[in-house]
């Protein structure tokens, strides 16, 4: 059986978080601790983690930052589509499918904008739910370094996004 929680950091018991850990440290190798230091450090307690289990085990992770952008002047929320992750064991079965449209799910349901950032090799995979590659000279990120990156966009006009902390 399999099931997807959205939970907040606040929320998260210590085993799912070193669970979160060990299934990020398959595809970066910094380490348990490390990724344990990462997670305290930068996740922040409104973010949303989305965990895909199956059984008691943690196959697919992705991380929904609740995150500011400036449009007109003003301070506005979106998420920032961080991290997402299916064991690779369990790849090929459609979970990254589940994971991307349990994500739009949540979007759409707070009313906000989804933004992303992806390899060019990864723009493909989110077209094909509903998320919009956005021209690069139209916005800026301000506090992350976005080489050879391209942003997507969900919910949203691109001219939503004009200044944006990620």
């Amino acid at each position: 059986m399999f099931r997807l929680e959205s939970i907040k950091k606040n929320r998260l018991s210590y085993k799912e978080v070193v669970s979160i850990c060990k299934l990020k440290n398959s595809f970066w190798n910094f380490g348990i601790k490390s990724n344990l230091l990462w997670f305290k450090n930068n996740v922040k307690n409104n973010d949303l983690n989305i965990i895909l289990k199956s059984d008691r085990s943690t196959i697919g992770y992705t991380l929904l930052r609740k995150r500011t952008y400036l449009y007109l002047n003003k301070k506005r929320y979106f998420f920032y589509l961080d991290t997402i992750i299916i064991a690779k064991k369990s790849r090929g079965q459609k979970f990254g499918k589940a994971l991307i449209l349990f994500n739009n799910f949540i979007i759409e349901k707070f009313d906000l904008l989804g933004f992303l950032l992806c390899k060019k090799k990864d723009i493909k995979f989110y077209k094909k739910f509903g998320w919009k590659l956005l021209n690069s000279k139209k916005y800026t990120i301000q506090n992350k370094d976005q080489n050879n990156l391209h942003g997507m966009s969900y919910n949203s006009n691109e001219n939503n996004f004009k200044k944006f902390f990620v």
